[in-house]
């Protein structure tokens, strides 16, 4: 635990999480981008391929999201623990001025 009382270890676990979402939608969106309309009837297929197209657009916007959401987090729980460092060598120095142990 941070000296601000942040669990690092649940920063760390929800960056992992949203990361691991991103990768989910992104392999979504080129599932959908890859899959052919060809088997369905003629007067459909443009819909069809609109369709994909469009959905696999909003599984690659998703991705862009979550990784952006695991990279704030990451990069919070960082500042934070470099904060906590700092705070942690003031009170250090602060605790040699003090004097011997009472």
């Amino acid at each position: 635990m941070s000296v601000t009382g942040i669990e690092y270890n649940q920063m760390r676990s929800a960056s992992t999480a949203w990361s691991e979402q991103a990768d989910e939608m992104e392999k979504t969106s080129k599932e959908l981008a890859g899959l052919s309309v060809s088997g369905l009837a003629p007067s459909v297929q443009h819909v069809a391929s609109s369709f994909m197209e469009a959905w696999s657009g909003y599984a690659h916007e998703s991705a862009d999201i979550a990784s952006g959401f695991a990279d704030a987090i990451s990069t919070t729980a960082d500042h934070i623990n470099d904060a906590d460092q700092v705070s942690k060598s003031w009170l250090d120095r602060l605790d040699g001025h003090l004097g011997p142990t009472r």
